[in-house]
């Protein structure tokens, strides 16, 4: 009995079996549940269809990192818009300024005035600004200018392919493909090859003088209507700009000086250090260094002359009648000086 009593205690916890007259055994359910297999696993086809194709329309976001291309992204297909489409080129003018990015796009700010802040659309690789109005050359190298027109033929399409231009006054001055300098406007008849017998990669324009940097690093300057600007004496130079007088950057970090500051706004006395470019226009002058300091001199009525200190690398420096402007570093445009004409920024 008491072996019974200890069988039926142990088969509590399990299902009893019986066996029926066979001699085969049957298992009785003793209250244990089965447990359910079944795979609920939620199959729904989560594949995000949303249409990611650009619309072409510069006011919506199409890439997602916050910056339409109307806010500032030119390349709305790339989610990283701070250095997608860095500066290659800022200049400055008499009131506005104007840059090209790495894709082409130009961008002009400033005064509204002259219409220079509305540029043509297109692809660009030079731009620059005269008084009144502004030209750049397009990737085809054909030259193309905008403004207000003073009649003297400075925003006609000159004939040829341009490399580079330089606005004056109321005349331009550019390198043709070949390495001729040709020039336009006020005081040429129609396209005029000036220099051809040698070649030139740069040119300066102010009011009534143009200078030409040679292959040969030499500089020759022509002034009309009794500008004062010569030739330079040097044979190593590697960048030129001109205003009231003319500068030179020599290999070796110097600037020479030509022409007469007649206004006296302190042109001629160039800051010592070595230089590698030279901006002017019109009362004022900046240079840059290979550590990317800029230093100004001259008029500084408008804050042009006092670009912001610190470590950003700065190059390609432009400075205009009322404010500066230069690259940094990481492929920004930095800008001081007057606000509304140029000193504000992109």
């Amino acid at each position: 009995m008491l072996l019974t009593l200890l069988a039926l205690t142990a088969c509590t916890s399990k299902d009893i079996v019986l066996a029926d007259d066979s001699g085969a055994t049957t298992p009785t359910d003793s209250g244990t549940t089965p447990t359910d297999t079944t795979d609920t696993t939620d199959t729904t086809d989560t594949t995000d269809t949303t249409d990611t194709t650009p619309t072409n329309d510069p006011s919506v976001d199409d890439d997602g990192d916050g910056v339409s291309e109307d806010e500032g992204d030119c390349d709305d297909d790339n989610g990283d818009w701070t250095y997608e489409c860095p500066w290659v080129q800022v200049t400055v003018g008499y009131a506005n300024a104007c840059g090209i990015r790495s894709n082409g796009a130009l961008e002009c700010w400033g005064s509204d005035y002259f219409g220079i802040e509305a540029p043509p659309e297109g692809e660009f690789v030079d731009v620059s600004i005269g008084y009144n109005y502004a030209c750049a050359v397009r990737t085809s190298g054909e030259v193309s200018c905008w403004g207000q027109d003073s009649g003297y033929g400075a925003l006609d399409t000159p004939d040829g392919e341009f490399t580079t231009v330089d606005a004056g006054g109321y005349s331009n001055c550019g390198v043709l493909t070949d390495g001729d300098v040709a020039c336009w406007g006020y005081s040429w008849d129609g396209t005029e090859v000036v220099y051809a017998s040698e070649s030139y990669t740069q040119t300066a324009m102010s009011a009534y003088t143009l200078c030409a940097l040679s292959t040969d690093r030499t500089v020759r300057c022509q002034s009309n209507y009794g500008g004062s600007v010569g030739d330079f004496d040097g044979n190593d130079y590697v960048d030129l700009d001109l205003s009231y007088v003319a500068f030179a950057v020599g290999s070796d970090g110097r600037i020479d000086v030509e022409g007469e500051d007649y206004y006296e706004y302190g042109l001629e006395d160039v800051p010592e250090g070595r230089w590698t470019e030279v901006s002017s226009y019109s009362t004022a002058a900046c240079a840059a260094n290979a550590d990317g300091d800029v230093e100004c001199w001259g008029d500084n009525s408008y804050g042009q002359g006092s670009p912001p200190r610190g470590k950003f690398g700065f190059h390609g420096v432009s400075v205009g009648s009322a404010a500066g402007c230069a690259l940094t570093r990481d492929g920004n445009v930095l800008c001081w000086g007057w606000t509304g004409y140029g000193g504000e920024g992109p």
